[in-house]
Order: C-alpha cells, then structure tokens, then sequence
C-alpha cells in the first residue's frame, strides 16, 4: 500500500498501488469520489424511476417478483414505494368490499404463489393464525374465501 493524497478534499489516505495503475485510488471515500460529479438529464431520470416505482417495468400493469404477481397500482392506500401491491391481496380485497388491514395473511392453498384464482386463496387475521396454519394443517377456519 502507498500513501497518497484525496483529490476532492485533500486528506492523506492509503491505496493499493494496483488501483492507481489502474486509474483508481484518487479519493479517500465514496463521498469525495461522488461529490461534483455531472449527471445528465437521462441519468437523472432513470435514477428517479428506479426509486420511484417504475410503471414501464410492469407489462400490461403486471410483474412477476419473488414468484408473487405484483400490480402496478400507485394510488392505491397499500401500495408500496414502487406504487405496486400484491395481486393476491387485491384479489380478496376485491372479494370482500374492502381494503385489507397490513396484518391480514392472504395464504395460497395450493402454495404457487402466482395461482390468484378466488378458490385458491384462504384469508388469515393474523401472521400467528397463519402460523398456526402451517404447524396444523388440517385446521382450517371458517373464513375460507
């Protein structure tokens, strides 16, 4: 390692002589390294749609992730930063007349979470009662959609 000089702030800081081979090692940290730098317009959109939620990432307003569907739904009371909620939930949602309270467990029966058919999804009050679900399976309750 060699000892060298920040660009940005003028600190002392150590790099290895490899990254000033190769052109790095010129800033002592990820702040001085990102501070002046020029985005452009393009750049800063893409950026801002990334952490926005994106409605081009959704075909048709549908994305497939984690194996769940998820639908691109950005005025809706439960969505998440990406303006998207959970197929399944919007389909009991749907059902029932209402929203669903963020501690409502929507379970799929057949456990293929891209299957959002109404007779496939069964509602549970709480992530404990769903739980206890999973550990018996044969008690099924009364709320079945």
């Amino acid at each position: 390692m060699v000892e060298t000089i920040c660009k940005k702030c003028g600190n002392n800081f150590k790099t290895w002589v490899s990254h000033l081979k190769l052109g790095k090692g010129k800033y002592c940290s990820y702040k001085c390294a990102s501070i002046g730098r020029i985005l452009s317009e393009e750049t800063k959109r893409k950026i801002g749609e990334k952490s926005k939620g994106n409605m081009y990432a959704f075909k048709n307003g549908r994305q497939k992730a984690g194996g769940y569907i998820r639908l691109y739904m950005p005025d809706h009371p439960n969505c998440n930063k990406k303006n998207s909620i959970l197929e399944h939930r919007y389909m009991v949602e749907c059902i029932l007349g209402r929203f669903l309270e963020k501690e409502e467990i929507v379970h799929h029966i057949d456990e293929k979470k891209d299957n959002n058919i109404p007779e496939n999804l069964y509602l549970f009050s709480s992530h404990s009662e769903h739980t206890k679900y999973h550990h018996s399976p044969f008690l099924l309750m009364s709320n079945l959609i």
